[in-house]
């Protein structure tokens, strides 16, 4: 039986009038039929290239498109060309109007105003003649369908027949080219393929043993090499019962084989496409190779771990041993320029104090150096962080810095990450001591703390940067040079110190980070050149990444990535 679905007539009004078109839309609202109305000839027309309509009630007097006009372009249009128009008129319409209106497809004149039965009996018998065809038309379709679906079937039977062939035969080409070997048993444990790469991989070809004896029969272990494996454990008796297995690794080693082959392992139940079982697959690859290389890269990481931890701890006893002369250096200049004083001009004055002074940078440069070598042993303690109460402290910490200073501090919200408290409040700790450093010489300070989601650019003099930018903004910049380097996912947090300082040369950003490196000299600001290498040390230590932006005398701005808090145990690049 073929059913049709309820077919819906569209009835288009088109009339300047909106009181005519109130009262049409309410004479011939009905089940079965959308009204749909339009002022003027252009809105008809609009409707007209959207939808079909069973009937169109044309006014005939319209200004800019009149009726006439409007009734010659719809008939112009081959979807429109036969849709019955019935055309609307005031009672003192002309002969000649009512017979342009006939020879440019009218089927029917009304004259206003009209009897309203009168209106609703002709459209009715438009809109059933309307759903009568539809109707015919879909059930045609319908059949014409069935008819199809029939002579369909009857060949499908050959075709299914000639495709089972041309597949068999892929399919043993396939398992014959293929690099994997792949062997497939029923549920008996009988097995029904065996790939000529698995007879190469394995040096055997299918033995006719019970499931028990597989372990034993093709000399398979553990990957301790020695313990055999358990029967009911081989993949393939696991995808037999129903199991999956995923990259399993199995040592094999016979007479032919002394010294052992390492493979992995996929297992997987075999069903039809009834999904009932019928056996188990596996597929397994010969990895002796990469298992040799990986005991290497092993070995080279080990190596490698030594040799930095010698490093670190050179480095932290060499730091270490240095401060007692230095405290002496500073001790025996401090006395000499006491008991001494008056007996030295102003050039001996001079010289002490040179000693005195670059006996506390040395002494700086030693903590920092300690510092630094700390940050890179210690481990991380990774908790929750809330960077924004570690930026009021840090600020709490930098107002005897900023004390006196005109400097305007913007603060935006920072998200909550998941890292090591006490190393990301030493980030902060560099990043915003250095904008307060280097902000000394402008009058009026500005100095910025936020995320990415306002896209700061480090040489905007703007004070809010634009929280939409368009794709082609230089707020953006930045960002997309380092995501396009692939030291920033999209989903990591980005956080940023801005500030209006001294800036820098973006030919020496390189430098930035790297310990005793430094793009000013210590006449204009202190320092000694570790600070940045530690925040580098720390975010990378973290899984994130640092970058700069600058301009000289328009600031700069330093941005880190890191992971976002809900991504525990995911961090990458971290401890």
């Amino acid at each position: 039986m073929v059913i049709t679905p309820p077919i819906t007539a569209n009835i288009l009004l088109v009339d300047d009038d909106p009181g005519s078109l109130m009262a049409m839309e309410t004479l011939l609202a009905g089940p079965g039929r959308t009204i749909v109305t339009a002022e003027s000839g252009q809105d008809a027309l609009r409707h007209l290239l959207q939808q079909d309509f069973a009937v169109i009630l044309l006014d005939v007097r319209m200004p800019r498109l009149g009726g006439v006009e409007t009734a010659a372009l719809i008939r112009g249009r081959a979807r429109s060309r036969h849709t019955p128009i019935i055309f609307l008129s005031a009672a003192d319409t002309m002969d000649a109007d009512v017979f342009r209106g006939y020879s440019v497809g009218a089927v029917d004149y009304l004259f206003k105003p009209f009897i309203p039965e009168i209106l609703k009996a002709k459209v009715t018998v438009f809109v059933d003649l309307f759903q009568i065809g539809d109707r015919v038309r879909q059930q045609s379709e319908q059949l014409g369908a069935i008819n199809q679906k029939l002579d369909q079937d009857i060949t499908a039977r050959k075709r299914a027949e000639e495709e089972l062939s041309k597949q068999t035969a892929v399919l043993k080409s396939v398992l014959a080219s293929i690099g994997e070997g792949v062997v497939v048993a029923d549920m008996a444990g009988k097995f029904v393929i065996w790939n000529p790469a698995a007879e190469r991989i394995v040096g055997l070809v299918p033995a006719g043993v019970p499931q028990e004896q597989w372990s034993e029969d093709y000399s398979v272990f553990l990957p301790d090499q020695v313990t055999p494996y358990p029967a009911d454990q081989i993949p393939l008796a696991k995808a037999i019962r129903g199991e999956s297995v995923d990259g399993d690794v199995q040592f094999l080693r016979r007479p032919g084989i002394p010294k052992g082959i390492w493979l992995s392992v996929t297992g997987r139940p075999l069903r039809d496409e009834s999904g009932i079982q019928r056996g188990g697959v596996v597929i397994f690859s010969d990895i002796t190779e990469r298992k040799r290389a990986e005991e290497e890269i092993k070995k080279s990481n080990t190596q490698l771990e030594a040799a930095n931890k010698e490093l670190e701890s050179f480095s932290y006893s060499v730091s270490h041993d240095l401060r007692a002369p230095l405290r002496h250096m500073n001790g025996f200049a401090d006395l000499l320029q006491k008991h001494a004083a008056s007996a030295l001009d102003d050039k001996g004055h001079r010289y002490l104090q040179t000693i005195s002074e670059s006996a506390k940078h040395m002494g700086r440069l030693i903590d920092d150096l300690l510092l630094f070598s700390r940050m890179g042993r210690v481990e991380l303690r990774r908790t929750p962080v809330n960077l924004n109460e570690i930026v009021s402290d840090v600020l709490r910490e930098l107002r005897q810095e900023t004390e006196g200073r005109r400097i305007e501090w913007k603060l935006g919200t920072l998200p909550e990450v998941r890292g090591d408290p006490a190393m990301l409040r030493q980030v902060f700790v560099n990043l915003i001591a250095n904008a307060v450093k280097y902000t000394r010489p402008r009058e009026e300070a500005r100095i910025e703390v936020g995320t990415l989601t306002h896209l700061p650019s480090a040489v905007s003099r703007e004070d809010v940067p634009s929280p939409h930018p368009a794709p082609g903004d230089p707020l953006l910049r930045p960002l997309q040079r380092v995501m396009g380097e692939e030291k920033v996912r999209g989903d990591d947090v980005v956080v940023f110190v801005r500030d209006n300082g001294v800036g820098f040369d973006m030919q020496y950003a390189h430098k930035l980070f790297g310990v005793f490196q430094r793009l000013h000299s210590a006449r204009e600001f202190e320092g000694t050149g570790i600070g940045l290498a530690n925040v580098q040390r720390i975010i990378g230590r973290h899984g994130g990444r640092v970058w700069a932006e600058g301009k000289v005398n328009e600031g700069a701005a330093f941005f880190f990535s890191l992971p976002k808090l809900a991504e525990t145990g995911k961090t990458r690049g971290g401890d």
